[in-house]
């Protein structure tokens, strides 16, 4: 089965209105046939831009106010600990979206995943940057509650909002495909999230330093995996379709995403 066939294969969601399913469908189709090998392209810069991103956004630290508390973790996050927090993130999703990655749980939960999905979305089919940037900072407390990890990770939540913010800027910088990248970005904080909790749990403190390394290194492992890239692209803009209702008329003559309308640019 094709990563579009998977993706377009429908399910019952809470969300969902039947009599529009129709129209879902169509929307649905219709941007992936326009994304086409766009979604390629997308990967590809992706991977291209992961080690840029990873640069800058640990080039924050030293954060004022981290401290010598950071330590060489701070700097040279290990793999093992990377790994546990990336195999947690994962766990979730198969239980929150399904093994095929094509439903989604009946649970509170899943629905607070799915809303960070739904912002991801509108961030990608915004038409100004300022749009994109709100969407996405609104994501971002929610993907730490889905996480479990709201009251642990508050300490450090202006500064994984101000980080946030940069590596937003930075991808709708980079034109169309950057914008599509944003879709990434709940998948990206679960796994910082789930990072920083192993982190937590191995006994080393969660500061500010600590914080921003861990969206680093996570933004990398994500962006700089082509497949991944484009698996989680195409749940993102799938969930999107399931958690919001259709207008009445067929949006592919009204939605302005860049998938839609590649000219669109930032002003």
């Amino acid at each position: 089965m094709t990563t579009f066939e998977v993706a377009s294969s429908s399910y019952n969601h809470p969300y969902s209105n039947p009599e529009l399913e129709d129209e879902g469908e169509y929307f649905f189709k219709k941007a992936f046939r326009t994304l086409g090998k766009g979604l390629k392209s997308v990967a590809k810069l992706a991977k291209r831009f992961a080690p840029i991103l990873a640069g800058k956004l640990a080039a924050m630290i030293p954060i004022p106010g981290a401290g010598l508390i950071a330590g060489p973790l701070a700097r040279n996050l290990t793999s093992q600990l990377l790994k546990e927090g990336e195999l947690e993130a994962e766990q979730l999703e198969s239980e929150l979206f399904g093994n095929g990655e094509t439903e989604l749980a009946n649970t509170e939960i899943a629905h607070e995943a799915a809303l960070t999905e739904f912002l991801a979305a509108q961030a990608a089919e915004a038409t100004t940057q300022a749009e994109a940037e709100a969407a996405i900072a609104s994501s971002l407390p929610i993907s730490f509650r889905v996480m479990g990890g709201r009251l642990a990770l508050r300490p450090v939540m202006p500064v994984m909002a101000q980080a946030t913010g940069r590596m937003t800027h930075m991808m709708l910088q980079r034109g169309p495909n950057g914008q599509q990248l944003v879709r990434t970005i709940p998948t990206i904080h679960r796994q910082t999230a789930a990072t920083l909790k192993a982190i937590a749990r191995s006994g080393h403190p969660i500061n500010n330093a600590t914080a921003v390394k861990a969206l680093a290194d996570s933004a990398h492992r994500v962006l700089s995996n082509p497949q991944r890239v484009e698996n989680v692209i195409v749940r993102n803009a799938h969930l999107r379709q399931l958690t919001a209702r259709p207008s009445s008329q067929r949006p592919a003559k009204t939605c302005r995403c860049p998938v839609c309308s590649p000219s669109t640019k930032y002003n």
